[in-house]
């Protein structure tokens, strides 16, 4: 496992780094003396031996003496020139000799010393390339360090995304949780609901099942179900246009001229006005008109006409058609009908009491044909009669 160093031990390490490269500075300095005097003592051992080499010479020339030299004045001043310098050179010996015996001493103390500084620079050495060593080792722990951190940081930043994005995922499927719980909540209401509502049906079902159980053995009890048939009721609006005008009585339709004998009567009216001026009201029988004749009184009253009018009918059964014989294509009645306009014209039956079962099944045909229909009811041997203070017929 990679240890991780503290910011201060790294900052004591480098102070100790600092007292070493010191101490190594000085023993350089130390040794680059100690060198020096060494140097200035290998020349002073040559220039010694020179000065050996020389009172060498020296004596063999000694011992070679020719005494033939020292007539020769030139020759003579040169020996004695190398003799002073023979001297010259013995003292230098001997005091070099003193001096190098006691450098001898010195180095002796130096070499010591030198050995003594030689181990501690050894040490030195050693414990800087031991801290340089360890430097290095921190360095690299350092880099390593960084990178490592770096590395985290990255690691963090890129976990952070990612718990940034398992958040914003969280929430969602927190949202979608919620959703789903409300939904679910919606259908377990509904279901109950739609349990409660099955329930109710099924009460509504039973009871229908049972009224229809019940309706069942009233049939039977009844002699079995009857057909009941369903017709649109016809639109009632009040008749403006003509009439075509028909009695219903004993199962027979028989047409009335009720049109042809108030025309016959409008002829008249010109003739009406002295007996309406004298009497005050003037009376008259008009037709036969296919046996119908119309009765009128004219009244004149606070000079306003009046009329009052009724229709004699002959015997029904002498001149009338059986509703059957009414539907055929050569009866009387279609005939009568062919004159009219479905769309505009209007069919009025006066219906007697014995003539209502014959009705409906005429209303039926002339419904399919497109006719408008008006009923006016009348109570048995009662005529048709009309007045100022009649209505109008309302046709369907």
């Amino acid at each position: 496992m990679r240890r991780t160093v503290p910011k201060q031990d790294m900052e004591n390490g480098q102070d100790s780094f600092l007292d070493v490269v010191s101490n190594i500075v000085g023993i350089l300095i130390i040794l680059v003396v100690i060198v020096g005097g060494r140097v200035k003592s290998g020349l002073t051992t040559s220039r010694m031996q020179e000065i050996a080499e020389a009172r060498q010479a020296q004596n063999v020339s000694e011992m070679d003496f020719d005494p033939a030299l020292e007539t020769d004045p030139t020759l003579k001043s040169e020996l004695d020139a190398l003799m002073a310098e023979a001297e010259g050179l013995k003292e230098t010996e001997s005091l070099v000799e003193s001096d190098t015996d006691a450098k001898i001493d010195t180095e002796t103390e130096s070499d010591s010393e030198t050995e003594r500084l030689l181990a501690e620079l050894k040490t030195a050495e050693d414990a800087l390339m031991e801290t340089t060593a360890q430097e290095r080792r921190l360095e690299e722990e350092i880099t390593q360090f960084q990178l490592h951190k770096k590395r985290m940081d990255a690691e963090h930043t890129l976990f952070a995304q990612e718990i940034i994005q398992v958040e914003a995922r969280l929430r969602m499927i927190q949202a979608e949780m919620e959703t789903q719980s409300s939904e679910k909540k919606q259908k377990e209401f509904e279901l109950l609901q739609l349990s409660q509502e099955s329930v109710r049906l099924e009460r509504r079902l039973e009871e229908l099942r049972t009224k229809i159980q019940t309706l069942v053995e009233q049939q039977a009890a009844n002699g079995g179900p009857k057909m009941i048939e369903h017709k649109n009721t016809p639109i009632v609006r009040s008749v403006e246009s003509d009439e075509l005008h028909f009695i219903l009585e004993n199962g027979r339709v028989m047409y009335v001229p009720l049109d042809e004998l108030i025309r016959e009567y409008e002829l008249k009216i010109p003739k009406m006005g002295p007996s309406l001026i004298q009497n005050g009201k003037h009376m008259e029988v008009l037709g036969p008109y296919d046996g119908f004749r119309l009765r009128t009184e004219t009244c004149l009253r606070n000079g306003r006409v009046d009329v009052y009018w009724q229709v004699v009918a002959p015997e029904i059964e002498t001149i009338g058609e059986t509703v059957t014989t009414a539907l055929t294509t050569q009866s009387k009645f279609l005939h009568h009908l062919e004159k009219l306009d479905p769309k505009k014209d209007i069919i009025t039956f006066w219906i007697y009491p014995s003539g209502f079962s014959s009705f409906s099944t005429l209303k039926e045909e002339l419904y399919r044909h497109g006719f408008s229909i008006a009923s006016r009811p009348l109570p048995e041997g009662t005529p048709i009669a009309g007045s100022p203070e009649g209505q109008r017929s309302v046709a369907q």
